[in-house]
């Protein structure tokens, strides 16, 4: 875990924790003209990733959003912020008492789970398994409640994941033979992959407060289980190629219980966002050849859960609370035989084909504001 904890007796300033994670690939490959002969034989590619960041905001809360003297750039707020695309529609937030951010793949470039064949050789085996397996749970906390309400500084907590990754189990090469009774070509994102953006507000300053919280979960999630464009080979037993991918999305910006209390202006302004794209995917891609199978069979199955919740309160002379709550999702579960181009593909027993998605978003939105005069 990283962790940024402020909660320290007469400190102000920001907290900012940032996990960075790109260029990691868990791959498995049997390529070349190299060949196996087994009982069993199983090529398998397994990722477990568990990334938690954590900031909590400090008593006297954040008053600018520059790093502290003598340090680089890329440990202030104000970057943390720029960087990873922290804004409302009024425009980018620029200050915060608590950062905590996650960015997982970089560039179009996503962490990769991989496991495939393309070798010009003959394996034979009663059964052959390639299979990529990857488990995530990630999460990034804010919090802006060590804050006090005597303090010039502001509690604003801001938590972000930014996320792209990939599993893939694939076959292609030209020229190589899978000699047994089965082959099962399996990618799969489990079911406890789960991604927490929580943001928390505290208390704002004493005259002019703002106590209000940012939360985003951006996420592009690939699963596929594959013949690749080009591939030429023989498999002379039943082919299997299978997609499995669950997720579940929790993105959720709230005030601190009882609000912040202010002397004559109390802000709790609460944005939680949500951008999910998953594509679970069984396919043949354009020109490949495919020769000898008995029966094949391609299933894609899609399980997605979504919920995202902003929660606003304020207490004071004026209260003004604004609460947005968005889920934008695109969620593509499919079965494919070529999107152009042509297959060959000869089979002794027949094709069965399923695409299966079951997908639920929540959205929710609350505001409440307590003052003598309300706006």
């Amino acid at each position: 875990a990283v962790k940024a904890d402020g909660n320290v007796a007469s400190t102000a300033g920001a907290t900012v924790a940032v996990t960075t994670v790109t260029g990691l690939q868990t791959v498995a490959r049997l390529g070349g003209s190299a060949g196996v002969t087994a009982g069993a034989f199983t090529l398998d590619a397994e990722a477990t990733r568990s990334v938690d960041t954590q900031a909590s905001s400090t008593p006297g809360g954040a008053s600018g959003s520059a790093a502290p003297t003598g340090s680089g750039s890329d440990v202030s707020s104000g970057s943390a912020l720029g960087d990873n695309g922290a804004q409302t529609s009024d425009g980018g937030i620029n200050i915060a008492g608590a950062v905590a951010v996650n960015v997982l793949g970089w560039d179009d470039t996503p962490l990769l789970t991989s496991a495939g064949i393309d070798s010009t050789g003959t394996s034979t085996a009663d059964s052959m398994t390639v299979s990529a397996k990857s488990t995530d749970t990630v999460s990034a906390i804010a919090t802006g409640v060590n804050t006090e309400s005597g303090s010039f500084g502001v509690a604003v907590a801001v938590a972000i994941n930014s996320a792209d990754m990939a599993t893939e189990a694939w076959l292609g090469g030209s020229g190589g033979t899978l000699d047994a009774d089965t082959v099962t070509v399996s990618a799969e994102e489990a079911a406890a992959n789960t991604f927490t953006a929580s943001a928390t507000s505290g208390n704002g300053s004493s005259d002019v407060g703002v106590a209000g919280a940012f939360a985003m979960n951006a996420l592009d999630l690939g699963t596929r289980a594959y013949l690749k464009a080009g591939a030429s080979l023989t498999v002379t037993g039943d082919l299997s190629l299978s997609a499995t991918s669950a997720t579940k999305v929790i993105t959720e910006a709230k005030p601190k219980e009882d609000e912040g209390t202010n002397k004559s202006l109390g802000i709790g302004a609460d944005v939680a966002l949500s951008l999910v794209d998953t594509t679970t995917a069984a396919d043949l891609e354009s020109g490949a050849t495919l020769l000898g199978v008995d029966a094949l069979t391609m299933s894609a199955t899609g399980t997605h859960a979504v919920d995202t919740t902003a929660t606003a309160g304020a207490k004071g002379g004026i209260a003004i609370t604004p609460v947005v709550a968005l889920t934008f999702t695109n969620h593509s579960t499919e079965v494919k035989l070529a999107d152009n181009g042509v297959n060959t593909l000869t089979l002794g027993e027949g094709l069965d084909a399923t695409a299966t998605q079951n997908t639920v978003v929540t959205t929710k939105a609350e505001g409440d504001a307590e003052a003598d005069g309300s706006l």
